[in-house]
């Protein structure tokens, strides 16, 4: 329903905003006209630095630096929403888009337009990004797009700044045209979000707990390996019973003779058992690993895992081709986030705990830096420690809470397999984060080890 203007306003003339809408598509070519005839070699305006977290390549260009995504705007008329602030720096999660200058690999200038990590996680966001590409291909005003991996992209000639500007406003704005309306503005969740911190401005860590660990996947998988065979043999060897007889009795000559005992009655075949007894492992449901059981036997991350007499809850959750356990009372709803991400959140009966898992596919190739930019988007600042050759995990407090403990996980994996992962296979990025009072971090530990040892 729209909104008409109260008694005593003034009603906008729509015959006025067309006009104005028309004369600027009249006149915007012709300054760009004019403009390109001024540059011979179809430069682009005031070329800016580059910010930390901005790319340095995107497909075949290689960019210089930052351009203004307003270049050329005409001036807004009195009372136009122009929509939210455009900002030039592709490493800010809440800015829309930001314009590059680039060159090709002939030395030809371009304009090329890449969506920043919060448009870039909104599929919405993305789908109205290559809808105004599709369009303004189709008038050939791209000479290059790329709308898969982490950072989508789109490149225009240097002197098409009205095609750059388009293009950098349409993943808040509706169609290539990139009309402004008037009326209340809707902002994506993603606009005004914080900063991260950027990998390199990052303070050292403490030598307990380092930042990343760059070195090959592979051999830190090996090293494990061998660190585990170790171990084995070391529990094996302690294990082992040690020669000699048994014990030596105390001689009887020091006792007086005791009588001979009597035999006790036997008892009745098949006695029920006491009242609080623990059943023995071969009864019930089989355990982790045991045949016919949904649950695996696995690596934790930090802490103790579930045990054998812990009080726990199996859940078998919709699209999550796993199952994990809970402390029993615990109770996990899905989120309302558009396929293809899938969450939980997760609660204690007392809600004095919880956290959520959140599964989504990992931009291919599912390579390291893949990761990182997933790391940064959902826990940005946060000092990773590494678990294992795809895993890291991060232990801290929450925030608002005191005398409290949060433990997150990000892991790799291969979705739907359940033999060891393929590291040239990853297509998949399991996300864990969950918190509980300080005395009460064992049942967080136990969860999120539990979703480690599920999801080889």
């Amino acid at each position: 329903m729209s909104a008409e203007p109260g008694l005593g306003e003034d009603r906008p003339d729509p015959a006025a905003g067309t006009q104005e809408r028309a004369q600027e598509r009249v006149e915007e070519p012709a300054r760009e006209t004019a403009r390109g005839a001024g540059e011979p070699h179809g430069d682009p305006g005031q070329v800016l630095p580059l910010r930390p977290g901005d790319p340095g390549r995107l497909g075949p260009w290689s960019v210089v630096g930052r351009l203004d995504p307003d270049e050329g705007a005409p001036a807004p008329a009195d009372g136009a929403r122009r929509g939210p602030a455009l900002v030039a720096a592709a490493s800010d999660p809440g800015e829309a888009a930001a314009v590059l200058a680039a060159h090709g690999p002939d030395g030809a200038p371009a304009r090329v337009v890449v969506l920043g990590p919060g448009p870039a996680g909104d599929a919405a966001a993305r789908d109205r990004f290559g809808a105004a590409v599709a369009e303004l291909g189709a008038g050939g005003r791209i000479v290059g797009a790329s709308l898969d991996g982490p950072w989508p992209w789109a490149a225009t000639a240097a002197s098409d700044a009205r095609t750059a500007r388009l293009l950098a406003r349409s993943p808040v704005v509706d169609g290539a045209a990139g009309v402004a309306t008037r009326g209340p503005a809707f902002s994506p969740h993603w606009v005004g979000a914080p900063r991260p911190v950027a990998p390199a401005a990052a303070a050292p860590a403490a030598a307990t707990a380092p930042r990343r660990d760059r070195r090959p996947w592979l051999l830190s998988a090996l090293l494990g390996l061998l660190l585990l065979a170790a171990l084995v043999l070391l529990l094996t060897g302690a294990c082992q019973p040690t020669a000699g007889g048994p014990a030596p009795q105390p001689s009887s000559s020091q006792h007086s003779p005791q009588p001979s005992p009597q035999p006790s009655p036997q008892p009745s075949p098949g006695p029920s058992p006491s009242p609080g007894a623990e059943p023995s492992p071969g009864d019930g449901d089989p355990g982790p690993g045991e045949e016919g059981s949904p649950l695996l036997l696995g690596p934790g991350v930090v802490g103790p895992s579930f045990g054998p007499g812990d009080d726990t809850e199996v859940l078998t959750l919709e699209d999550l081709p796993f199952s994990f356990r809970v402390p029993a009372g615990w109770t996990c709803e899905r989120a309302p986030i558009s396929s293809p991400v899938v969450r939980y959140d997760c609660t204690s009966p007392d809600a004095t705990s919880g956290g959520a898992v959140q599964l989504q596919p990992c931009p291919q190739p599912c390579g390291q830096q893949a990761w990182w930019s997933l790391q940064d988007l959902l826990a940005p600042g946060a000092t990773w420690f590494e678990v294992d050759a795809t895993t890291v995990a991060a232990e801290d407090s929450a925030p608002g809470r005191e005398a409290s403990y949060r433990l997150r996980m990000s892991h790799l994996l291969v979705a739907g397999e359940r033999e060891e992962s393929d590291l040239d296979a990853l297509d998949s990025h399991l996300y864990a984060e969950f918190w509980s009072p300080e005395d009460e971090r064992r049942a967080v530990q136990g969860i999120v080890n539990d979703l480690r040892a599920n999801t080889p």
